[in-house]
């Protein structure tokens, strides 16, 4: 299908009805410049080193993505339109908001298409810049989606 400019590279699913997922493109909070997307990751199981020093390896069905990214540098308000966002993606059916898992649409250089995961967001780091605004300011957070 090819990248589309109006799905971004980036999208977290915010609502369902009649058997499909609506997403919200978040592009527009994220940093470009050090984005990472590892797609299609191949997982072993048991894989060993024979006698000969031949690799022998059992690569299993399922692969995982994983998305690393900060945000840029935002206001008090920005910050919280960005959690709300991951926040109702996390109660969307099928994810969870204890385990913070969510349902992301992204683009992937290996099909180039549009697939989809089941992530989650590790524990994140928030950074202030105070101005004396009286809100905080955010420096850059760092965030990753890891799938399942």
């Amino acid at each position: 299908m090819a990248y589309s400019k109006s799905k971004g590279l980036l999208a977290v699913a915010t609502s369902y009805s009649n058997g499909g997922y609506s997403y919200t493109k978040i592009d527009g909070y994220i940093q470009y410049a050090g984005m990472s997307s590892t797609p299609n990751q191949m997982q072993d199981l048991d894989s060993y080193v024979n006698t000969k020093g031949h690799l022998k390896r059992t690569v299993l069905e399922h692969d995982r993505t994983k998305i690393d990214f900060n945000t840029k540098p935002m206001n008090y308000s920005d910050m919280h339109a960005f959690i709300h966002i991951l926040k109702l993606g996390m109660k969307q059916p099928k994810c969870i908001v204890k385990e913070r898992k969510i349902r992301v649409r992204y683009y992937d250089e290996w099909s180039d298409d549009y697939e989809y995961m089941f992530c989650y967001i590790p524990d994140v780091e928030f950074q202030y810049n105070f101005t004396g605004l009286g809100f905080p300011q955010y420096l850059a957070t760092r965030f990753a989606f890891i799938e399942y």
